[in-house]
Formats: C-alpha cells, structure tokens, sequence
C-alpha cells in the first residue's frame, strides 16, 4: 500500500465564478482525485489545494473508486492501463498529518503521519520559522503626555465606511 494525501480544494466549474465547490474537510477529495478535476475542469479551475490528511491505498484501488464517483472516461485518460501510474502525494510537501480512512475522514486528529519528500535529490525542504513577536515599546516618563498617546497609540475603529446623509453634496454649476 502507498500513501495518499486527502486534501481541501475549490472547484470553480465553468470557469467563470458563477458556481464554485469547496471540498472541505467534511467532504475531501484525494490528490489523484484532483488531477482528475483539473483534466475535466481544466488546470486553472481547481485551486487552493492543501493537504489535511494521509491515508492509505493502491493505484488499482483508488482507480476504481475515481472510476465510480466520475465517468470511467476521464479517469481511464488521465490514469491509463489496468496499474496505472499514480502520483498519490502532492509535490514538495513537508507536512505531519492526521491519519484518514478510505474516505478521507480523519478519525483520530492526535495519530499524525510524518511526511517528508524532497526536492527531488532527497534533501527536505527548509522549513520556514514564525517570525519573533514585536516587543512593546517602552513606557513613557512623561505624565502630562499621555492621554494624547493614547489616543495616538489607540487602534482605529475599523475600515473606513461611507454613511449616506453624511457628506455634504457638491455644489451645482461649482
């Protein structure tokens, strides 16, 4: 058996935003899967790929479930001959994943996978640290400042919005 990534996904069929699927963790699709959408709905209509778990399988076996969700044409033009060649991980994926059923249902979130794959020469991907917290800034020795720093320092309320009625209308002929 071989592992396989269950991921997330948005589908935007026809290609023009009308209609847009998103395959979440309730209801994900396999990698293979995935490259079956991008044939159908064409590459640039299925994005936001993120793997969310790992599972177990053969290429016969998820073949035949692809073949049986989709029309056995689309399947059989992307995965052909009866053991066929089946890329089952995403690329370049460094990831510790829960483990997942043939469904992709995650069954235990704590039991993870250890995934590493390389570049391609057997060497991992660097793996990106969180940048530090900033610290705050130090506290000022001026008393009769700070009622004005803090309302310097206070966050604005949020986006500017526009209010109707509250504008003054341009002037005619001006």
């Amino acid at each position: 058996m071989q592992k396989m990534h269950w991921c997330t996904a948005n589908l935007n069929l026809s290609g023009q935003g009308f209609t847009v699927i998103w395959f979440d963790a309730t209801n994900p699709i396999s990698w293979p899967e995935a490259q079956v959408l991008m044939v159908v709905h064409g590459e640039e209509n299925i994005y936001d790929i993120k793997p969310i778990a790992i599972g177990e399988t053969t290429a016969g076996e998820e073949k035949q479930r692809l073949a049986n969700k989709y029309r056995h044409q689309p399947v059989e033009h992307v995965f052909p001959g009866r053991n066929p060649r089946m890329e089952t991980m995403m690329p370049a994926e460094t990831l510790e994943l829960p483990r997942a059923d043939q469904y992709g249902m995650v069954a235990d979130p704590n039991d993870k996978v250890s995934i590493i794959t390389g570049g391609g020469n057997g060497t991992p991907h660097p793996v990106e640290e969180p940048p530090p917290a900033p610290k705050p800034p130090p506290a000022d020795q001026d008393d009769d400042d700070d009622e004005e720093d803090a309302k310097a320092a206070a966050p604005s309320p949020g986006p500017a919005v526009f209010l109707p009625g509250k504008h003054p209308r341009p002037q005619k002929g001006a």
